[in-house]
């Protein structure tokens, strides 16, 4: 367990570093970008080189990729259930590897590396907070299992760049790229008529209604997604979820009031405001989430955002002993909850187990 715990405080340590003392090439104070490259690289270890039991689907898509190596790629297709666009990229690597573990090494790269474009656009005490969040809050868990859509999660985290530069066409294709890797990502699409909208109350009343009314037909929408997108996703049963929920809630309020308290409106700043926006869809799907598992997949793809958003308000906290004493009890908080998740849903991670 204490390499998890070292994986999360690790960009933390960085961001001390970056700010007390700045590591030096000679002379040379590291830039800004070379910090980030540290701070995710432990991450990149611990994922690309996990055993195949490291996750529930982790052997899984390793045996499918030792299958793929004497299979021809129309049989694939035809026989199996994922989609074209992972089958074809998994074909293509059989050229390059046999190995299981190159494989995997080359899906945590094109992750990482995604994640770092992502990353560079913000601040970097802003990133290297965010990547805190991105390991306590479940997402650095889930990248160890779901292959296929954390491929299509890291083109839609690409994506963004194009998004807030409104080069839309790039943008679409994009999307249109990860879903061939997986269909829910066509999901990510709802960002396009939420992104830009002005922070206001009746927005949020719309947003809030809008949930409430996805919730009482979740059954219906459920039924045509699994039509549209060829799933066999059911409604499940869930009996936990709201500690989490509270969580983001209490989260998002928090990093409202501190955005606000900074900038003196929620659409000053233009970054802050998509961030902002897009959170409300992480918090609408952990909403839905009470009632069924099947939005907590959905989820990850705006968690990402939210995870900046949160990092963005903390260190934007203009008296700098509050903002010590809030990120030294968000930093507990999220902590404890890491910890825990470590130790009930996903305690076969512990011990780590390197690829063999």
């Amino acid at each position: 367990m204490l390499l998890y715990i070292g994986i999360a405080i690790w960009p933390l340590y960085i961001q001390y570093l970056y700010k007390y003392r700045p590591l030096k090439i000679g002379n040379n104070r590291l830039k800004d970008n070379k910090y980030l490259v540290i701070a995710l690289f432990p991450i990149f270890i611990i994922l690309a080189f996990r055993n195949g039991n490291m996750g529930a689907d982790t052997g899984t898509y390793v045996l499918n990729f030792l299958y793929m190596i004497d299979t021809p790629l129309e049989l694939a297709i035809k026989f199996s259930r994922m989609e074209v666009g992972y089958l074809t990229f998994v074909k293509l690597l059989t050229y390059i590897t046999h190995s299981g573990l190159i494989y995997q090494v080359i899906c945590i790269s094109f992750m990482i590396f995604c994640m770092y474009i992502f990353l560079r656009q913000f601040e970097l005490e802003d990133a290297l907070l965010y990547i805190y969040f991105y390991c306590t809050l479940g997402i650095f868990f889930f990248m160890f299992t779901g292959t296929r859509q954390c491929l299509a999660m890291s083109i839609c985290l690409f994506s963004y760049q194009f998004l807030v530069r409104k080069k839309y066409f790039k943008f679409l294709m994009c999307i249109l790229l990860a879903f061939f890797f997986h269909r829910s990502s066509v999901l990510f699409l709802s960002i396009l008529f939420i992104y830009n909208r002005k922070i206001s109350k009746v927005n949020v009343l719309v947003y809030s209604i809008l949930t409430i009314i996805v919730g009482k037909y979740l059954n219906i929408i459920q039924q045509w997604f699994n039509d549209k997108l060829e799933y066999n996703y059911g409604i499940e049963s869930t009996g936990n979820g709201l500690i989490f929920f509270i969580i983001l809630l209490l989260f998002t309020i928090f990093s409202i009031v501190m955005t606000y308290n900074c900038n003196k409106s929620l659409n000053a700043n233009k970054y802050s405001r998509i961030l902002m926006n897009i959170n409300f869809i992480t918090l609408s799907l952990w909403f839905l989430r009470l009632y069924t598992r099947i939005a907590e997949r959905p989820s990850y793809y705006f968690m990402f955002f939210s995870c900046i958003f949160y990092a963005n308000a903390l260190n934007n906290i203009m008296d700098v002993k509050k903002r010590k004493i809030y990120k030294i009890i968000i930093f507990i908080l999220t902590m404890l909850l890491y910890v825990y998740r470590l130790n009930t849903n996903f305690k076969e991670l512990i011990p780590y187990e390197i690829y063999n």
